[in-house]
């Protein structure tokens, strides 16, 4: 006889997944800052800390996106963030 019991996610389930959706969407954002960083590096645009700590703290990948695209079209930090 075949068992019908539904298998119900428990709250146990529900945190770990939501834990590791977190821990994806830290994963790409630390992408996304290392990326960027890359970027302005082979382009010799030098960052103060200032700078460093703006880019690095950023958790909104769609800013970063922005400053990423940017950082190819200019020459200096201020011009990234201006």
């Amino acid at each position: 006889m075949a068992d019908t019991t539904e298998t119900r996610p428990t709250i146990f389930d529900k945190l770990e997944e939501r834990g590791k959706a977190e821990g994806r969407t830290e994963g790409r954002t630390e992408g996304e800052v290392d990326m960027l960083l890359l970027i302005l590096e082979q382009r010799g645009i030098e960052l103060d800390e200032a700078d460093r700590e703006r880019i690095t703290s950023c958790t909104d990948t769609g800013q970063l996106r922005y400053w990423a695209t940017r950082a190819f079209q200019v020459d200096t930090a201020d011009r990234l963030f201006g």
